[in-house]
Parts: structure tokens; C-alpha cells; sequence
């Protein structure tokens, strides 16, 4: 028997003609060696997570000298990662503002130099990026708020820069 959470493999296996050998168990999808090592102690077949990195795979294939297949989609919900942490991550915007705290900089040190024009368009554009990138990230309306009147604020100051060039 094989027991599976991921329709993929449901696909692959009726296929072949041999669904009757699965069983579907969305808590068995192994996750760690640990697991493993607790089914395959019962002389049960189960399918490995697609969230595993290389590395833990190698070492699970090395430890018990098997080989496997790897297949498609794996939802996220079936997870046994923290994936708090990921979604924590993607929403931060520190880099973001740390950038445009920068780009405030340079345009500061560009505005008093002769002919500057192109520097400081380039320098709106990356405003600009950085902004939308910040209103992408947000969960927040406040922050979006905020994002969008900096938009409006950036255009105008572009609208000035174009004429100095």
C-alpha cells in the first residue's frame, strides 16, 4: 500500500491500473527522517513531502537505501513546515523602506548638482519601484494609503525633474 495526499500521485498510480494500492492520508505525509523511519519500521510505503529540501531527501535515501519519485503539486495546507515564518517574510518591508531611505539620500546629494535631470528621473522611477513594491507587500490599508499618496507625491516631483533636463 501507498499512502498519499497529493492527487498527482492519484493520477500516476490510476495510470498504471494501480490505485487499489493506495490509500489516501494526508497526516502520513512524511515530512522528516523521524517519520520515516517510524513507517518504515511497519513495512508501510508512504510518499515524502515535496517541502523537503535536497539535502534531507539525500539523507533519507542514503539512511535507507531507497529511491523514489518525486511528484507534482503538494498543497500548502498539508504542510507540516512552519510556514508562518515564509509568510512573515514575504510581507516585510524593511528592505523596501531601507532602500527608499536611500534613494531620499542620493536624491538629496543629485538635486544641487548642474544637469542632474537624468539621475534624478532614474531616481523616480526607483521611488516609484520601491513604492509599489510596498503596496504589494501591505496587509495593512494604512500602509497602502500611505503608499498611494506617496505615489501621487512622487509624479509631481517627477513632473519637476522632467523639467530640468
Amino acid at each position: 500500500l501507498y499512502l498519499y495526499s497529493d492527487m498527482a500521485i492519484y493520477g500516476y498510480f490510476n495510470n498504471l491500473g494501480m490505485k487499489e494500492k493506495l490509500v489516501y492520508m494526508p497526516k502520513t505525509l512524511v515530512a522528516s527522517k523521524y517519520e520515516l523511519s517510524r513507517y518504515y519500521e511497519l513495512g508501510v510505503n508512504v510518499i515524502l513531502a515535496n517541502e523537503l529540501s535536497f539535502d534531507e531527501i539525500k539523507d533519507i535515501s542514503d539512511s535507507y537505501n531507497i529511491s523514489f519519485e518525486v511528484f507534482g503539486y503538494h498543497q500548502m495546507f498539508y504542510s507540516k513546515r512552519n510556514l508562518i515564518s515564509l509568510y512573515k517574510e514575504y510581507f516585510n518591508i524593511d528592505e523596501e523602506l531601507t532602500r527608499l531611505n536611500s534613494h531620499i539620500a542620493q536624491f538629496r546629494q543629485i538635486i544641487s548638482l548642474e544637469g542632474a535631470g537624468k539621475k534624478l528621473d532614474f531616481l523616480m522611477q526607483e521611488f516609484n519601484r520601491e513604492t509599489n513594491t510596498i503596496c504589494s507587500k501591505s496587509n495593512d490599508i494604512e500602509v497602502t494609503s500611505y503608499g498611494l499618496s506617496l505615489k501621487n507625491e512622487i509624479e509631481k516631483i517627477r513632473e519637476q525633474v522632467q523639467n530640468l533636463e
